[in-house]
């Protein structure tokens, strides 16, 4: 897993990066630690679109983590698009590689370089809005039952 290869390339990567696993937090606890987190680390293989890592980027939260199912086109990983960090579905060693210059970034306190990758993030993210979902789910039910 990802945790266990990080201390090979840096004990620091773990002794002095808090890590916080966010699985069982309440809506309202989960919000706020994405909110106030550095990087979030979103390790679904299986997801569609990745609703989780979205809202993180809507919070100026850097997301790194597995291409998962059909959002390959929304996470891009690399090139002047770059709005996160990914790496294929279960190759942790990669992602971990490709995560350690954020590391490393984290441990000198200077996010700088990474700022037009949050900056294309939060654009990525804009039209993800519960408007936007209410909206279409209202359309797609009204040609449904007129259909």
């Amino acid at each position: 897993q990802l945790v266990p290869a990080l201390p090979c390339r840096d004990p620091a990567y773990v002794e002095r990066i808090r890590w916080l696993p966010v699985d069982n937090l309440s809506e309202e606890d989960y919000a706020r630690e994405v909110r106030r987190s550095t990087v979030f680390l979103n390790l679904s293989m299986f997801e569609g679109l990745q609703t989780s890592s979205l809202e993180a980027m809507r919070c100026g939260t850097l997301v790194a983590g597995f291409n998962g199912i059909g959002s390959r086109e929304v996470f891009v990983g690399d090139g002047p698009a770059q709005n996160c960090i990914t790496a294929e579905n279960g190759d942790y060693a990669t992602l971990a590689v490709r995560l350690e210059p954020v590391l490393k970034d984290i441990l000198k306190n200077d996010m700088s370089a990474w700022q037009p990758v949050l900056q294309a993030a939060l654009a990525t993210a804009a039209p993800y809005t519960l408007e936007r979902e209410e909206r279409t789910l209202v359309e797609l039910w009204r040609k449904l039952l007129a259909g």
